[in-house]
């Protein structure tokens, strides 16, 4: 696989690399699909907890303090 977790993780798995190893669009979606699948795996897909994973892993450590994480319903764009 020319794209996978492997290409955005560094050596020892903790921090994420980049994308400076996929060479092409085809490689990030190798490696967005090996992420998902992981992802899918790992919740049993249960959107709640993809969403709790979203708001405590992500959102509070890369969103300004002060921002409103998106709601459930807006996280998934049910809304709609």
């Amino acid at each position: 696989m020319a794209g996978s977790y492997k290409h955005i993780m560094s050596d020892d798995g903790l921090t994420y690399r980049g994308v400076e190893l996929l060479e092409h669009l085809g490689d990030a979606d190798e490696a967005l699909e090996e992420c998902w699948e992981m992802l899918q795996y790992l919740s049993g897909g249960d959107k709640v907890k993809i969403h709790e994973a979203y708001v405590q892993g992500y959102f509070k450590k890369h969103c300004p303090k002060g921002n409103i994480p998106p709601t459930f319903d807006q996280f998934f764009n049910l809304d709609n």
